[in-house]
């Protein structure tokens, strides 16, 4: 659960609800631990997605102020896909009452790649299915359908549209700004909201008067998205390394988030170090920060 969500009743904790990552099997490939991108696909190709949710019911009770012979839960998994923030269709929806006093559950989802479009959408919830007659405590869930456990794994399908958004625009008649009017692309995002979907973050805006640059980008000339990439990634992280809390934050942040896919770029360029550690080098050392962008925007393109 977000902890930074203010519920109007009790949830479950770690104590309660141990998710083990989802991994995926691409066709005929090896399954592996299922990150924010799937290479190698298109819509001939099945996916199989898998893993196990371990819920102890003793806890549950304890943590919801709900007598045990009372409690009734169910872990519901639903698949969505389709472009945007949430998802457009919901391909399947999958119940498991828990009632076990140690409940493992398994998801084993097979889905043909004819039902998938852009991205995969897997959202795992424990809801209260029964509300208790009696023995709840004041702050304990009330009604049916109930929230009390959550979590979210987003995953871009590779051969649909681009990451994040992109459009060509006449930057001076866009912007309204003279000293704008040459750049090649501008680069918008919502500053400071770092829980905010990543892939419906950030707007890229291409410069429509700049027609070498487009020609190159068309033809995906590797320098030109290189340095296109690295600008992008040195604005977001560079952003994040200034905030003072963010080593305490980024464990909050949700796989597919803003703010954890600036954490991976910023762990691809300084394996092992603290976000304390890259501030400085940003104060300091801005172009060895932007060098290090530069490596890291090649190796996310390979």
């Amino acid at each position: 659960m977000d902890r930074h969500i203010a519920f109007p009743f009790l949830t479950l904790t770690e104590s309660a609800v141990v998710s083990m990552p989802w991994t995926i099997t691409v066709g005929d490939n090896d399954p592996i631990k299922a990150g924010t991108f799937v290479h190698h696909w298109d819509s001939s190709t099945e996916v199989r997605l898998e893993r196990q949710v371990r819920v102890n019911r003793n806890a549950a009770a304890r943590e919801l102020e709900i007598d045990e012979r009372e409690l009734c839960v169910t872990l519901v998994c639903r698949v969505g896909t389709g472009q945007g923030r949430l998802p457009r269709l919901i391909v399947q929806r999958h119940e498991h009452p828990i009632e076990d006093p140690d409940s493992h559950i398994p998801l084993d989802l097979i889905l043909a790649g004819s039902q998938l479009s852009a991205v995969i959408d897997l959202r795992t919830e424990i809801i209260l299915s029964r509300r208790p007659v009696r023995t709840a405590g004041s702050l304990s869930p009330s009604r049916s359908g109930d929230k009390v456990w959550q979590d979210r794994h987003t995953i871009r399908l590779e051969g649909q549209d681009p990451r994040f958004p992109v459009q060509v625009v006449d930057l001076r008649k866009q912007l309204s700004e003279e000293n704008m009017a040459r750049a090649p692309w501008y680069l918008w995002w919502p500053r400071d909201d770092w829980e905010r979907d990543f892939h419906g973050s950030l707007q890229l805006f291409l410069n429509s008067s700049r027609l070498g640059f487009l020609r190159r980008i068309k033809e995906e000339d590797p320098h030109t998205l290189q340095l296109l990439m690295a600008d992008v990634m040195g604005q977001v992280c560079g952003r994040l390394v200034m905030e003072r809390d963010a080593d305490e934050r980024i464990p909050d942040w949700a796989a597919g988030t803003l703010g954890r896919q600036a954490a991976e770029w910023l762990k691809m360029g300084w394996p092992g170090k603290t976000i304390k550690h890259v501030r400085g080098v940003f104060e300091n050392e801005r172009g060895r920060f932007g060098a290090v962008m530069l490596s890291i925007a090649e190796l996310s393109a390979e």
